[in-house]
């Protein structure tokens, strides 16, 4: 198991659209992140935007839409990647603070010299007991880029978030993720920690570190 790279990143919010008067209801967060990742000894700058939001029809539904543009570049090579991510969640939301739902994902990844389009779907379940919450899921990524006689691998995702809010204005948070290559033995895990602090003025201010591993393998084989 190979260590990558380790990110860091600062961020800026702000909630940008009021709940609506009658049903349904929606609430939005705009904000702007910039990230600094070292790569064997190759320093990358990401800057990118994020809107999250959530419409709520009812106590029981809510409809999830996340937007996502970020640019990556690397100076030394001059070279750049533009990111691209769309996603819709609808939740059930159960008694005693318990939701349920599903994702519907597309992320495009653009080089000068190549585009891939990711397709992940799956399912997620939680519990939110106010000054803590926890979050699970499950689900799977394929692509519809042709890598010459060879198809994108199918990817399986697994990961969890572990919530808590020790104060009304702070958050703290921190965050496990595993892809594994369908019939391989290929893995990528990633953990996270940070937090977000709410200044009461219309802005947060939110920071994170990431830890990136990658393990490489051939096809898996059951004995």
């Amino acid at each position: 198991m190979n260590r990558n790279h380790v990110l860091s990143a600062a961020l800026i919010a702000f909630p940008c659209l009021a709940a609506a008067q009658t049903a349904p209801t929606v609430n939005a967060t705009l904000s702007f992140s910039t990230t600094s990742v070292q790569f064997d000894n190759v320093t990358t700058r990401q800057n990118a935007f994020n809107l999250v939001s959530d419409t709520v029809f009812s106590d029981a539904f809510s409809l999830g839409f996340d937007a996502d543009y970020g640019r990556i570049t690397e100076d030394r090579n001059n070279m750049h990647m533009d990111l691209t991510r769309l996603q819709l969640e609808p939740t059930l939301h159960l008694s005693n603070g318990i939701y349920v739902g599903a994702y519907m994902q597309r992320a495009t990844t653009a080089v000068t010299f190549l585009s891939v389009s990711l397709d992940s779907t799956g399912a997620f379940a939680g519990y939110d007991a106010g000054k803590w919450a926890v979050e699970g899921y499950v689900g799977n990524t394929t692509a519809d880029v042709d890598m010459g006689n060879n198809s994108f691998p199918t990817l399986n995702n697994m990961g969890a978030t572990v919530t808590l809010r020790p104060m009304e204005n702070l958050e703290l948070f921190a965050h496990v993720a595993k892809s594994e290559v369908q019939d391989s033995s290929t893995s990528l895990d990633l953990s996270s920690f940070g937090g977000q602090y709410d200044l009461n003025n219309g802005m947060m201010v939110y920071a994170v570190k990431q830890s990136l591993q990658m393990g490489l393998g051939g096809p898996s084989v059951d004995q």
